[in-house]
């Protein structure tokens, strides 16, 4: 006569369950902040890639230009922040996609801005300047060359216009969060840099309610000064 055997699969109790999920949530809470840190590094060098990019086709439009940066527009804000309107122009890239290729999310705008340093006279800003227009938008251009930068591998060309907004959800130009938040900035020379404003060399205090002295974008002494 042959036995039947039943064998009693035994459940897990309401405690063991709950164990269990702790510990998930426990090891999930010590892997997120290398997740996101290994997901930022990688934003990072997708974006150093691209602004090194961008500055190469600056380079190729300088070389055809008798060495001269492009100016859109006869005020520094708006040729600083619509750099790319003279390579569209002049066709050496067919959209803003070449340029960046998250353009279609912000409407007719880029990731990057050049440093307005690149379409001014180097002796508008200088810390013992009394006076400047109320705002930068109405402050006059002029052509710059590449050969009157004085230390290329020190002095910001490109930098990201607005990198903490996704963190932060405001706003805020790169140079002017109180955070620190390092994103790509592209020198003259071509090199290429993830830093903080608050990482770069500072000869005077900057001068928050003339936007003068700040780092890459206003630079003392324009294409004279550095960053770094």
């Amino acid at each position: 006569m042959l036995l039947r055997v039943q064998s009693k699969r035994r459940a897990f109790t309401l405690i063991e369950l709950i164990i269990v999920m702790g510990l998930i949530a426990v090891f999930a809470g010590l892997m997120m902040p290398t997740l996101g840190a290994a997901r930022k590094q990688a934003q990072d060098t997708v974006q150093l890639q691209q602004i090194q990019q961008c500055g190469g086709l600056i380079a190729v439009f300088a070389a055809d230009r008798a060495d001269v940066y492009p100016l859109a527009s006869a005020r520094q804000f708006q040729s600083s922040r619509f750099w790319f309107a003279p390579l569209l122009r002049h066709g050496y890239v067919k959209s803003l996609h070449e340029i960046d290729p998250q353009s279609k999310s912000r409407g007719m705008d880029v990731a990057f801005a050049m440093s307005v340093s690149m379409t001014c006279d180097p002796s508008y800003y200088v810390p013992d300047r009394e006076e400047y227009p109320k705002l930068l938008s109405e402050r006059p251009t002029r052509l710059i060359r590449q050969a009157d930068v004085s230390f290329p591998s020190s002095k910001g060309l490109l930098f990201t216009y607005r990198p903490g907004f996704a963190q932060t959800n405001r706003p805020v130009l790169w140079c002017c969060m109180p955070e620190r938040i390092p994103a790509p900035v592209l020198f003259a020379d071509g090199s290429a840099e993830v830093m903080a404003h608050q990482d770069c060399k500072m000869i005077a205090p900057l001068r928050p309610h003339t936007h003068a002295g700040q780092p890459v974008i206003t630079t003392w002494y324009g294409v004279r000064g550095v960053d770094r």
